[in-house]
């Protein structure tokens, strides 16, 4: 065995080298469907002298050839001109080789180059290399041979035309004279086998040259007799010649070197095989086949048959040469089986003879008579051993094999060799009368061989081409019609048994244009005759016919057992019988046979007695016979035996004559199947009771089980079968069927044993299928099995070895049978059969348990070596088929401990960690691994072995302990590179598949092995991703060709670019830019539109080509999956560089034609629900459940194809509406595959849509071609009306690929979008929302069901959101947001709904809230209007109450209830319903309320953390507070309640004292606890403001104090910034070395500084705020327009920090103190401030407010104050001193203020109150004084421009205020 080469259109001289069996496996086994490469053609015709004379392949030596090897550095390939350097270690070797086995010295270096290149042997130096290349000089030389025999073959097919005129040209150039070609042929056999063994070929492996010298005459006689067969009209000097020789060489037996092997087997075997080719070529040129034609042309001239001479010499030397046979010698009564089968050559020349004409007839010497008399007569004598010889050849080693490797039945040599034989059988029905012959029996022996055996295509050619070409004439179907039944009923039993030809194919029966069965049924339904004993009263006399046979005619009507009927007056024929009774009638009627042979056969198993009868006694009317009135011949066990054989024969479900032999058998009066099963379950039992059983009674016991197999799908079996107890009882200890095992393990063959496991295969399959099942029977069926055979067949003794792999085939079979389908469809468990076997295997197994299994797998490959040299080919296929078997169930178990979630260390996962005894002493796993990829084992086997690896691996790989596939192989590396070896192009197409497929598998779950599976090499791309690359890059003619191995090669590299160790793997790939241009085109390639199910059901190719559809789909999605990997990778890598793959699906994504284009075949779906109801409906009414048949493989396992989710095979009880029910599961699993493949790609292209999605952000001709494609795929998804759950599932899929065309579509940033496409997607989101078939609100109450919702939501957010600033009025756009608006709010209630139940999402719950902001911020009216909407408010609100906290984490849907809030409270209209609801209420008594209370919110930036949710509440009551029109009644009854409950939480927001660190979360909370003062105080700034004051004043004042330490010292607050993430701690510290750079702090800087900037913002928005509420709380703005009584202002006195009014010490710690100062602080910001940011602009904005308001509120403060003052000192006195030394103070701050913020300089200087000393009262005054002129300064500076500067505020403002203090205090000094 080699591999095989890559096929190529150019010759080069490494294709010189391929080997010549390569050549011939390649001719053998052609796929009819393909071309022959144009490299074999040259090949071919390159080794066409070899083939014209296949027996001298290779030159001898000459000197010349040897002196140019020694001396030349390359050498010419003969016959050539390509030459080859010569390699230095492998000439000496060549030149030795050249002189053990005398061939030419180049040839010999050829040879060896040719070893090199492909031998599949490890070693390849050493010092058994000669011998191997040896070894692979003898396959070479035999293969030539084959070579030869394979054209000829080729030649005559009949399927692929340009295989056959590649052999028909080959043909011809290599026999330009067949008959010169056949006498080379025979000559050069007839010599091979003379040639003794001389020299080095005898002293040195003597054994191995005289096989191999063996082989080379077999596989020369393979060759002639072919060519023979196919020359009929050869000369008659070449079939005298053949004949000749073929006697004179003893039928081959005459060899030189027999006493070298005479003792080794394999030998023995060939040379048997040599003596029957020999005598098979002797006959064969006796032209029987042109003799027995009928209507035949006549001979040709010069052919044997009229050729005078010749026929006369050849009957003179087969006269001499069967001298020993004639009749002359004495017959003894013990004569010895003759030595040579010279008898059959006899009978075949006497067929010869009579076919001539009186002139061509040779003369007969020394005997009278026609000559063929005398031939005739030598044949037939016992003596002679004629049939005992036929009998010998048939089951030989010549004929035991069948199974051809390619083409017809009829074109096959073995049904060649068979129609040698049947031509001399035939001939003797028409040399003589078949009741003439003595030795009947070994003619019924002899057909049953001949067309019985064979494998099934040939046993059935030949009994079809018995029926058609020989069974019209008479004589030729003597042997039926004078079989003499029932009389000897075993005899015509046997011979139709045989004629009804094994179990075929149903193409091989359609091509014969009959059923063989069907014949056999139809003649013994219309027997011909009838011969049976009588008695002198039923008959009377006659006459004699012409051969002086008496006559008789019945006296009155005869009726026969079972009811058939001669009448009165028919004639017969008086027979002689050797045994009583004397006298026999052979009436010439037609009867019915088949109530007859029950009825024997009943009597003869003891079921009736001979003489019972069934109607009235004879009288003289009618003769009612008993079958012992028939004078029955022969014993009960043989009649027994050949008649249940054809019972079997015909009730095989294939025929499809059950219910034609049951209406047979309603003569009877019984229902037939009763007694078919009477009868058989008798026999059995009887059998069981024997000690020694005969042969016939061993074919009884297998006939009977067969019986019983084919009728399993009666539902009377079971109970017939618990009534026998066959397979025994609760109360019965030994049981019929354990006996019956014993028995046939005493004899060692063990056929019982198969079929028994068979019949219990059919009985659990019926149960299966069928369901009239009994739980008792089933059990004890099983349990036989498993204690009687599984448990001890390996211990058994065996007769034929390969019997013990056929018995663990069946075995196999059924264990894999009933658990591949475990479920029961009544119970929804495992049925009955399955937990036997789960216990026995699973639950309660052991290492011995699985003995067997492991024996199979691991002791295969030696036997079948051992066979297959041997010549045994159908037993090796046998142990082949038993490894497949092995690696199916193991498969299945693996499986099925998925479903039972067994753990890797139980069974049956760890028998592949198990240690075997193999010779290299490793784990079972490893030694599947090499079985797998060892040359011997076929293709099919491998694939099973890949697909158990790589099911084992599935299975472990979700475990947590999961072993380690790299530990349990002796050599990783070396057993990973082999695998991918398997997966190049050299091999099958779905070997390769299943190679990528393990490979993906082992790279996904094996990070030990991943490295070995795609090579290491830095740099470039190597190993196994290598050869995947190639083979992507080749995609166009894999994906018409073989779309299933670029599937899976494509899987293989998503795998390794998931890899995590792939990392240089991947960016090599990732550099091979024609590698993605070939994903890519395969992403965007259309698939063929498959063959619909309608119209082309029916087809030849319908189910291919649907596959090929699913696959190339399959090989569509997983490129589309690479494309958005790699996308992924590329991403997170973060390369600056646009990559291939970027740019070609970038391309897509901006030509909107294309992808349009791909959006269609992304959201394409081929469910059919029809087609699934329809032919469920049709599987439902034949009884078969599909919950029974659905496969167990795990979902990447499966194959697209008639077998992909219901791979069960069922069989229904009406036989009618089975082709019914195939074709119903057809249809289903080929759907299933089309759909599973539309949906892969739909989930692809989803993926990678959603990873481009990254790039197409803000890209114009994306978003438009996307806009585009999006309003396709939505009217396509709008009109979908196939319902169903699965169609649900992939409605809910391709909504996802909408959504994400709509994100890039209707980005906010992109503007002038289509609105023709606007509107048509409008349109279609209303169908689709609006669709009953697929109802979005359907899957938020079933939440089992797919979430459609879900992208429908998304969907719909994304719609309003692109709509919300229209104007209303268009009616598409009105109407889309009704009818959204409607489902929105539901949907949003049934998820608050199921949320307060606890069933709901908060997922869900997101996405329905987005969707419900978008359309608040829209300007329809609608959703105010919406019967859901008060339903949401309350039950979002008692979500609130219920809200529970878990270690200070809130319920994840908790955001979303508060974000709907807030969105709601920024509608005024709407906020006025959520205010009236109770909201406030409802936040003040939750858990979150209790933590504020305490003031424990401590801030946080992790998700969900109360902190969040607290400022979420803040929010809201925020925009209520803006919202509604008129708060103050809403403040005092709720807002200031709930402020209250949360005052110390609000205490400690605003507690910041300037020196801790800062957060941003802390400033966020203080902002939103000023806001909502600030709107307090708006709404209740009319009425007394004073408690509020009083609460809010001293924290507020605290603020300003930290804010003004801040601003003044700005590089001690850049320190104290806390950073909120890793990124931005990066940022902060690149930003402090900045400040730490700059001489002058400048951290408004949004350029240099964003971080500060952004915080520095904050605090002076918060200053805005404390400052804005503060003027409504002080009502500065009454008391500046004079509209408040200042004497009564008491309580609107600012307090200071620690809640005092006006007893600060100094200025720096009094409110207004404070207010200044910030007022100066934030002047000069106003300059530093660009106008280039928004950020900026809007601070600037804010500095402005923080002006106006600090002087407004230090204005009116001045104002109370002083008016409060006691009258102590005149006014102007007081005024005076104050001013004169406050103001110098005041101005001289304000110019140090002006430069700049950053007071931390020694050149500023703080004030000190002058007024210090004084009294209370005094220092009252002195303070105000001090103020005021501080407020001066401020307000009006020195009255020029360049004081003015740094001040903030309007001027006017500034202006205003200035007047009131110069009119409240006078003009300033």
């Amino acid at each position: 065995m080699v591999q095989m080469a890559t096929s190529s259109s150019a010759i080069q001289a490494e294709d010189y080298l391929w080997p010549l069996s390569t050549i011939r496996d390649t001719l053998l086994r052609p796929d009819p469907t393909s071309t022959p490469s144009p490299k074999l053609r040259s090949l071919l015709t390159h080794h066409l002298p070899r083939l014209r004379s296949p027996w001298s392949s290779f030159t001898p030596p000459s000197p010349e050839s040897r002196t140019k090897l020694s001396s030349s550095s390359a050498i010419t390939i003969p016959h050539t001109s390509s030459t080859l350097e010569i390699d230095d270690s492998w000439r000496q070797l060549a030149l030795k080789l050249s002189d053990r086995i005398d061939v030419d010295a180049i040839e010999c270096y050829v040879l060896c180059q040719s070893y090199v290149a492909y031998a599949v042997d490890d070693e390849r130096a050493g010092e058994g290399k000669l011998e191997r290349v040896m070894m692979w000089y003898a396959e070479e030389v035999e293969a030539v041979s084959g070579i030869a025999e394979a054209v000829l073959r080729l030649s005559r097919e009949q399927e692929g035309e340009e295989w056959i005129e590649l052999a028909e040209q080959i043909r011809a150039e290599m026999l330009p004279d067949p008959a010169k070609y056949l006498e080379g042929i025979f000559r050069a056999w007839s010599s091979l086998a003379q040639k003794p063994l001389s020299g080095n070929y005898r002293s040195e492996h003597g054994l191995f040259w005289a096989t191999h010298q063996l082989r080379l005459q077999e596989a020369l006689l393979d060759l002639l007799f072919l060519l023979l067969y196919q020359t009929p009209d050869r000369p008659a000097s070449v079939s005298e010649g053949l004949i000749r020789g073929t006697v004179m060489s003893s039928f081959g037996t005459s060899q030189s070197n027999r006493e070298v092997w005479e003792q080794e087997p394999e030998c023995q075997r060939l040379q048997t095989r040599i003596r029957d080719l020999t005598l098979v070529i002797a006959i064969e040129a006796m032209c029987l086949a042109t003799i027995l034609t009928a209507g035949g042309d006549p001979p040709a001239q010069g052919t044997l048959l009229t050729s005078q001479d010749t026929l006369f010499n050849m009957h003179i030397f087969l006269l001499e040469q069967s001298d020993d046979l004639a009749a002359q010698f004495p017959e003894l009564e013990e004569w010895d089986f003759p030595v040579w089968p010279m008898s059959i050559l006899c009978l075949s020349w006497a067929v010869v003879l009579k076919s001539l004409s009186p002139e061509l007839a040779p003369p007969a010497p020394g005997y009278n008579g026609r000559p063929e008399t005398e031939m005739t007569s030598r044949a037939l004598r016992l003596p002679s051993g004629l049939f005992p010889w036929l009998e010998n050849v048939l089951t030989g080693p010549l004929f035991e094999e069948g199974g051809q490797a390619f083409g017809d039945a009829t074109n096959d040599p073995a049904t060649h060799r068979r129609k040698v034989i049947k031509d001399v059988m035939i001939g003797l029905t028409e040399l003589v009368p078949f009741t003439s012959l003595v030795d009947g029996t070994g003619l019924y022996r002899v057909w049953e061989l001949l067309f019985g055996g064979g494998s099934p295509s040939t046993s059935t050619a030949l009994c079809a081409d018995y029926w058609i070409a020989d069974y019209p004439i008479i004589e030729r179907r003597s042997p039926l019609d004078n079989a003499r039944f029932p009389l000897e009923p075993a005899g015509l039993c046997t011979i139709l048994s045989a004629l009804v030809g094994a179990e075929a194919p149903q193409h091989t029966l359609e091509s014969f244009g009959l059923a063989p069965a069907s014949k056999v049924f139809e003649y013994f339904s219309q027997l011909t005759s009838v011969t049976h004993s009588v008695r002198p009263q039923w008959y009377r006399f006659i006459s004699k016919d012409d051969q002086g046979q008496l006559l008789v005619e019945a006296i009155a009507d005869i009726v026969l057992p079972g009811g058939a009927r001669i009448h009165a007056g028919q004639s017969g024929t008086v027979v002689n019988v050797e045994q009583p009774p004397s006298q026999a009638v052979t009436w010439q009627v037609p009867v019915p046979g088949w109530a007859l042979l029950v009825e024997i056969l009943r009597t003869a198993a003891g079921l009736r007695s001979l003489d019972e009868k069934t109607g009235a006694s004879a009288s003289g009317a009618v003769m009612e016979l008993s079958v012992g009135d028939l004078g029955i011949q022969g014993s009960a066990s043989d009649i027994i035996a050949a008649g249940l054989k054809l019972l079997a024969a015909v009730l095989h479900p294939s025929a499809g004559l059950q219910a034609d032999l049951f209406s047979s058998l309603g003569s009877i009066g019984l229902p037939p199947h009763h007694i078919l099963l009477e009868l058989t379950l008798a026999v059995l039992h009887s059998s069981a009771t024997i000690t020694d059983t005969s042969p016939a009674d061993a074919v009884s016991v297998l006939s009977a089980l067969e019986v019983l197999q084919h009728l399993v799908h009666l539902p009377d079996i079971w109970q017939a079968l618990r009534a026998s107890a066959f397979f025994g009882s609760p109360t019965r200890r030994k049981c019929a069927a354990a006996a019956l095992i014993q028995l046939d393990s005493r004899r060692a063959q063990h056929d019982i044993a198969v079929a028994l496991a068979r019949l219990v295969n059919a009985l659990a399959l019926s149960a299966m299928n069928i369901g009239h099942s009994d739980d008792t029977v089933m059990k004890g069926a099983l349990h036989v099995v498993n204690t009687e055979i599984w448990s001890q067949f390996g211990g058994w003794r065996y007769e034929d070895i390969a019997k013990k792999y056929e018995l663990a085939t069946a075995l196999l079979r059924l264990y894999d049978g009933v658990l591949s389908h475990p479920r029961s469809a009544e119970t929804n468990g495992f049925s009955t059969a399955a937990e036997t076997l789960i216990d026995v295997f699973v639950t309660s197994a052991s290492p011995l348990t699985y003995r067997p299994i492991v024996d199979v797998l691991t002791q295969s490959s030696a036997l079948i070596r051992k066979l297959v040299g041997f010549r045994r080919r159908v037993d090796a296929a046998l142990v082949t088929g038993s490894v497949t078997s092995a690696a199916s169930f193991l498969a299945t178990l693996l499986r099925v401990s998925v479903l039972l979630k067994t753990a890797p260390s139980a069974l049956p996962k760890s028998v592949l960690s198990a240690s075997v005894a193999t010779p290299e002493k490793g784990q079972l796993i490893d030694a599947l691994f090499g079985l797998a990829f060892s040359p011997i084992t076929q293709d099919t086997t491998t694939i099973a072995l890949l697909k158990t690896l790589r099911t084992y691996l599935e299975s472990v790989a979700s475990d947590q302990q999961r072993p380690s596939l790299a530990s349990m192989l002796r050599d990783a590396e070396k057993t990973c590179g082999r695998l991918a070896n398997m997966a190049s192009l050299d091999e099958a197409a779905e070997q390769r598949a299943a190679a990528w497929n393990l490979l993906s598998t082992i790279v996904a779950t094996q990070p030990g092995c991943a490295l070995f599976c795609f090579g290491a090499s830095e740099g470039k791309v190597s190993g196994a991703l290598k050869v995947a690359v190639e083979q992507t890059n080749a995609w166009g003619e894999l994906l018409a060709e073989d779309p299933h191995a670029l599937s899976a090669t494509l899987g293989y590299v998503h795998s390794v670019l998931l890899c995590p160790s792939a990392t240089k793997a991947v960016l090599a790939l990732r550099k091979d830019t024609t590698f993605w241009q070939s994903v890519y085109d395969v992403s965007v390639r259309p698939v063929p539109t498959p063959p619909t199910f309608t119209l082309s059901m029916h087809s030849e190719d319908f189910a291919s080509r649907i596959q090929a559809y699913a696959f190339a789909t399959q090989a569509k999605a997983n490129a589309t999956a690479l494309l958005a990997a790699e996308l992924a990778a590329v991403l997170d890598s973060e390369e600056e560089v646009e990559t291939k793959v970027q740019s070609l699906v970038l391309s897509l994504w901006r030509n909107a034609g294309n992808l349009q284009e791909a959006a269609a075949m992304a959201v394409h779906s081929s469910c059919n629900p029809e087609l699934h109801e329809a032919e469920g409906y049709k599987l439902n009414r034949a009884g078969v459940r599909l919950e029974g048949l659905r496969t167990v493989a795990l979902p990447s396992e499966r194959e697209y194809g008639r077998t992909y989710l219901y791979d069960g095979s069922p069989v229904v009880e009406v036989k009618v509406q089975q082709a019914t029910v195939n074709l119903a599961l057809d249809m289903l699993n080929l759907n299933w595959s089309m759909l599973d493949a539309d949906v892969a790609l739909t989930k692809s292209w989803h993926a990678l849509a959603d990873v481009i999605s990254n790039w197409t952000e803000t890209d114009p001709l994306a978003a438009k071609a996307s806009l585009r494609a999006a309003a396709h795929v939505a009217d396509l998804l709008a009109d979908e009306e196939r319902g169903g759950d699965v169609m649900l599932a992939i409605q809910v899929e391709r909504l996802g690929i909408l959504q994400v065309l709509l994100e890039t579509a209707l980005d906010p940033q992109m503007e002038g979008k289509d609105e023709h496409l606007l509107r048509s997607l409008g349109v279609s989101v209303r169908m689709i929302v609006e669709s009953t078939t697929f109802s979005p609100l359907g899957s938020l109450r079933y939440r089992d069901t797919p979430a459609i919702h879900k992208p429908v939501l998304r969907i719909l957010s994304l719609v309003f959101h692109s709509l919300a600033r229209r104007e209303s009025g268009d009616l598409v756009i009105d109407t889309l947001l009704e009818v959204g608006t409607l489902f929105t709010t539901e949907a949003t209630d049934v998820i608050l709904d199921g949320l307060v139940r606890g069933s709901g999402s908060p997922a869900d719950l997101a996405l329905a809230v987005a969707a419900l902001c978008e359309i608040i911020r829209s300007h329809s009216p609608i959703w105010l209007e919406t019967p859901s909407l008060s339903s949401v408010l309350s039950r979002s609100l008692e979500l609130v109450v219920r809200t529970r906290l878990e270690k200070a984490t809130i319920p994840p849907h908790l955001p979303s209830v508060l974000l709907l809030h807030l969105a709601i409270a920024n509608h005024p209209v709407a906020a006025e319903k959520l205010a009236v609801s109770g909201i406030l209420p409802a936040y003040s008594d939750n858990a979150i309320a209790t933590e504020a209370e305490s003031g424990r919110i401590e801030p946080s930036l992790a998700p969900h953390s109360l902190h969040s949710a607290w400022c979420g509440m803040l929010h809201v009551v925020k925009a209520l507070l803006w919202s509604l029109p008129d708060t103050s009644s809403f403040v005092r009854s709720d807002v200031m309640p709930f402020m209250r409950v949360a005052s110390a939480q609000t205490l400690r927001a605003l507690s910041w004292d300037g020196e801790q660190p800062l957060t941003f979360p802390a400033l966020e909370e203080a902002e939103l606890v000023c806001e909502v003062f600030y709107g307090i105080a708006r709404a209740v700034e009319m009425s007394d403001t004073s408690l509020l004051l009083a609460d809010f004043g001293p924290p507020a004042v605290g603020m300003l104090k930290s804010i003004r330490h801040a601003l003044s010292h700005p590089r001690v607050f850049s320190t104290l910034v806390v950073p909120s993430n890793e990124e931005e701690q990066a940022a902060l510290e690149a930003e402090l070395a900045t400040v730490e750079m700059d001489k002058e702090a400048d951290l408004v800087n949004v350029d240099k500084t964003p971080i500060l900037a952004n915080r520095i913002f904050a605090l002076l928005r918060i200053c805005r705020t404390i400052t804005l509420t503060l003027v409504s709380l002080t009502k500065a703005w009454l008391i500046l327009r004079g509209e408040e009584d200042l004497d009564e202002a008491a309580e609107l006195v600012l307090p200071d920090e620690e809640g005092e009014l006006g007893l600060a010490i100094n200025s720096i710690a009094d409110p207004v103190g404070v207010l200044n100062d910030i007022h100066l602080l934030v002047g000069p910001l106003s300059e530093k401030l660009s106008i280039t940011h928004p950020e900026s602009t809007a601070a600037l904005r804010v500095v402005a407010q923080i002006g106006e308001t600090t002087a407004i509120i230090a204005t009116s403060q001045l104002l109370v104050r002083s008016a409060l003052l006691p009258e102590q000192l005149p006014l102007e006195e007081d005024m005076g001193m104050g001013m004169g030394m406050g103001m110098g103070m005041g101005m001289g701050m304000g110019k140090s203020m002006g430069m700049g913020m950053d007071v931390d300089g020694e050149a500023v200087r703080r004030r000190v109150s002058m007024g210090g000393a004084a009294g209370t009262a005094d220092r009252r005054a002195g303070l105000v004084r001090e103020l005021e002129a501080d407020l001066r300064g401020i307000l009006g500076g020195e009255g020029d421009e360049a004081g003015r500067e740094g001040r903030a505020g309007d001027r006017a403002v500034m202006r205003w205020l200035e007047g009131i203090l110069e009119r409240a205090f006078g003009e300033a000094p």
